[in-house]
């Protein structure tokens, strides 16, 4: 059974990281 409020919450985590990363490129 899958949870979609981690798989969204995890799907967020992702996108912060990748943000914040572009952010250091900077």
């Amino acid at each position: 059974m899958h949870d979609t409020g981690h798989s969204s919450i995890r799907i967020i985590n992702k996108i912060l990281i990748f943000y914040s990363n572009c952010l250091k490129l900077i």
